[in-house]
């Protein structure tokens, strides 16, 4: 689904100037002062050459920028040129031949380029650059270090490591990123792709995706710098070990804006997608979606008074987090005193809650939950937004596009309205066709939206049939709707299956239904059934929810086809659950059809975990549906994993097996825990040993192992018993074998005859395994109870 669209369609420079092929003609990007064209060509040049023609090019792209002046222009050939430290002190451009042509390897020996200059580095592939060291610009970007007014465009920067941040990129000046591609670098302390350090950064038209920070934020991007904008980027699929997992924003007095961007499936503790610990943060038409923290906020944590998130006309969806403890908010997590604020936004299907208390609605929101405290104007709770799946919509980035009877549809303020939408289209828009054009919330302002339906049909023996697909308009347009539509080839072929047909649907003014005729070929060949799509392309006042639509051919010739279900059920505490598989023919038969079935153990076990059961499924004359009933058995043991078993079919008559083999899948609901109970007091005697004995049980019978390790622990004070003087100091694991329930730990409590306070010492118990398990409490205390007494002798008075 990933994908880079790159507008640079071609390169050409003359007279001091880098022009551009854009879709709608050549444009000036680069205009240098007049200066020199120099030529690099590692197949053919010599770095003692002059550079001053494709015949006397150097070799290496150093050698040629000691020969530059202010103003110069360097021409780099396609080939892979293994070069590091590259020292860029003069206003200069480099161009190469293109990313997949020009591969710039520091061969992990140093950093590509360090750039001190006006410069455009452009059309080029940089990997394997290197910066490692001691101190924060020495061990910064290994593929570049930028401290100038520096420019990168059409780009590749892929494969480069820091020792310290900034695995691609650290920033010290002016940077603006373009049409880019900056892809699995690596920094060992933060910045797994950029590290913006004080200067300005701009991303705009470009991909930051699986880059990684072993140690604190930003496992795509750090931004500390005075300014952070971002648009029409995806920045997916990095990861920080600690918060950020995509963006961290810690910014003491700066400003960052996002405009048509998407962070998607970014992983870290906290923080999945965005920290926020400082500075100021507006995000327009931006989508948030699938992150995942290992710890809390799988969205936006912004986490201390000096961070203010605004979010306008943007989506925040199904982020999650792999943690059972918690807050659980994984949209909006605003917390400790940072300010947090939402307009024409949309929060949906995020685990636990979508957003915490310190959320401000400014109106026009929705959530599928109560948990944002939307009580503004034209805000919507516990509603479904009904959102489409994520998914390449248009423009750059990818998003989720509203179905045709979404609530956010005209939903939202024109008044504080997007201009335009993720995709680059204009906004307000009539999404409703009431004749009023309103606002829509979420990052995708809905426009006239087409979609094709699957169709099915049975092949038939000779001749042709129709297969007839429906393409449906919502709403109804007042003006012209077209789309083109052309059949393509899956498992069923043309012209042998069905034959091939294109052309363009027109919808008039008005009308919301249009269908495709594809004539299916009839034969006698015994076959599976076979598919094929019609696609819809190239729509004309309309966009496209839905453009495949699938056909089945489903074959009538020789025997109908048996196949079953799986399922999957809870278990249960007691008594028995019932599991129906279900079995199908297709198509039905004219003649009566059987088949026999048996459950067959897998990790589940006949007796203990469901009831065995066999017998024969008959289907009268025209039926396509059986069930199969096996009889599940409750219990309050954890298993530690769901388990399974099989029910499987055998000799059928009249009918041949297409799936034999239905799975059940028995989950396991009962879940133990480590309780600890409370320590004994313990007379210490005069002299000897005394055992103090500690309870250990588990909550329910376990199926597995279960390990957890313990501790003595002295007490504090004056009242505190020390191991070694009072009790022997001791550490050990103790081990629940299935089924037992109750261990304990036995500590002994050394005798003596000092007149003292009562004492108090505990064992601390740890590193449960599975550790999942829960330990409650992770203490017991224990009390040395002093049986020595003090002698009052009388007082003497003379």
């Amino acid at each position: 689904m990933l994908k880079q669209r790159t507008m640079l369609a071609g390169l050409v420079v003359g007279m001091g100037l880098l022009f551009v092929l854009l879709p709608f003609g050549w444009s000036v990007l680069w205009a240098a002062p007049q200066g020199a064209t120099l030529y690099v060509d590692v197949n053919s040049g010599n770095d003692t050459n002059d550079c001053l023609s494709p015949v006397t090019a150097c070799a290496t792209i150093a050698g040629a920028v000691s020969k530059a002046s202010d103003g110069d222009t360097i021409l780099v050939a396609a080939g892979t040129y293994i070069e590091n430290e590259i020292d860029v002190f003069v206003d200069v451009l480099i161009s190469g031949a293109g990313p997949a042509l020009t591969i710039v390897d520091g061969n992990a020996m140093g950093r590509i380029f360090n750039i001190n200059a006006t410069a455009v580095i452009s059309g080029m592939r940089l990997q394997n650059g290197s910066a490692q060291g001691d101190s924060l610009f020495v061990s910064g970007g290994g593929a570049l270090q930028t401290n100038g007014n520096v420019t990168l465009r059409n780009l590749h920067i892929v494969d480069n490591y820091a020792s310290g941040s900034g695995g691609a990129v650290f920033n010290l000046g002016t940077l603006v990123v373009e049409d880019s591609q900056v892809l699995s670098n690596t920094a060992d302390v933060s910045g797994g792709g950029f590290y913006n350090y004080a200067g300005n950064m701009t991303l705009a038209r470009s991909m930051i995706a699986y880059n990684v920070t072993n140690g604190l934020y930003g496992g795509g991007v750090y931004a500390s710098g005075a300014s952070l904008l971002l648009e029409d980027t995806m920045v997916v699929e990095n990861r920080s070990t600690t918060a950020g997992g995509g963006m961290a924003i810690i910014m003491s007095s700066g400003t960052a804006l996002f405009d048509r961007v998407s962070l998607v499936a970014n992983q870290s503790a906290l923080g999945a997608a965005l920290y926020l610990q400082q500075g100021v943060i507006t995000a327009t038409n931006t989508t948030i979606s699938a992150n995942v923290a290992s710890s809390n906020s799988g969205g936006v944590y912004a986490n201390t008074s000096s961070a203010v998130f605004f979010m306008k006309n943007s989506t925040v969806v199904s982020n999650t987090r792999t943690s059972t403890t918690g807050t659980g908010v994984n949209g909006l997590q605003i917390a400790n005193g940072a300010q947090g604020s939402v307009v024409n936004t949309i929060l949906a299907y995020n685990s636990d809650d979508n957003c915490s208390q310190g959320l401000t609605s400014l109106g026009h929101n929705v959530s599928d939950d109560a948990s944002c405290a939307l009580n503004q104007a034209g805000d919507m709770e516990n509603t479904d937004p009904l959102l489409a799946p994520l998914a390449d919509n248009g423009g750059w980035v990818l998003t989720h596009a509203l179905q045709p009877d979404s609530p956010a549809i005209d939903a939202g303020s024109n008044v504080d309205c997007a201009p335009a939408d993720a995709r680059g289209e204009v906004r307000p828009y009539d999404g409703d066709g009431d004749g009023t054009a309103v606002c829509d919330m979420g990052a995708v302002e809905v426009r006239h939206q087409l979609a094709i339906w699957d169709t099915m049909l049975t092949e038939g023996n000779s001749g042709t049939t129709n297969a007839v697909f429906t393409v449906t308009l919502a709403p109804t347009s007042s003006l012209p709707v077209q789309v083109d539509y052309a059949t393509v080839d899956g498992t069923a072929q043309a012209p042998a299956d069905y034959i091939p047909v294109s052309g363009t649907l027109v919808f008039n003014a008005g009308e919301v239904q249009k269908t495709i005729t594809v004539p299916v070929v009839g034969d006698l060949v015994d076959e599976a059934d076979e598919t094929f799509m019609v696609l819809l392309s190239a729509p004309v006042n309309a966009d496209l929810l839905d453009a495949e639509g699938s056909g089945t051919i489903v074959d009538d010739d020789g025997l109908p086809a048996l196949s079953i279900t799986d399922e999957m059920l809870l278990e249960g505490n007691s008594s028995t659950t019932l599991m129906v598989f279900d079995v199908s023919l297709s198509p039905a038969s004219p003649v009566t059809v059987t088949v026999q079935f048996d459950t067959v153990e897998g990790t589940a076990t006949a007796g203990d975990d469901f009831v065995e059961t066999n017998g024969q499924i008959v289907f009268a004359p025209g039926e396509t549906m059986q069930p199969i009933t096996v009889t599940i058995k409750g219990d309050t043991i954890d298993e530690g994993a769901e388990e399974t078993f099989t029910v499987q079919l055998s000799s059928p008559t009249n009918a041949m097996l297409v799936d034999s083999e239905g799975v059940g899948t028995i989950q396991d609901d009962d879940e133990t825990k480590i309780l600890v109970s409370s320590g004994p007091q313990v007379l210490e005697g005069d002299s000897g040993i005394t055992p103090a004995i500690f309870d250990v049980n588990l909550s329910l019978p376990a199926a597995f192992t279960i390990t957890v390790e313990y501790t003595t622990v002295n007490g504090v004070g004056d009242g505190g018993a020390v191991g070694g003087e009072d009790f022997q100091p001791m550490s050990g694991t103790l081990v629940f074998a299935p089924g037992e329930l109750m261990k304990q730990v036995t500590v002994d409590i050394f005798g003596d005859t000092q007149q003292e306070l009562d004492e108090l010492f505990s064992i601390v118990y740890s590193a449960p395994d599975p550790a999942t398990i829960i330990v409650s409490p992770t203490a017991a205390y224990a009390i040395i109870v002093n049986d020595d007494f003090y002698v009052y002798l009388p007082i003497v008075v003379r």
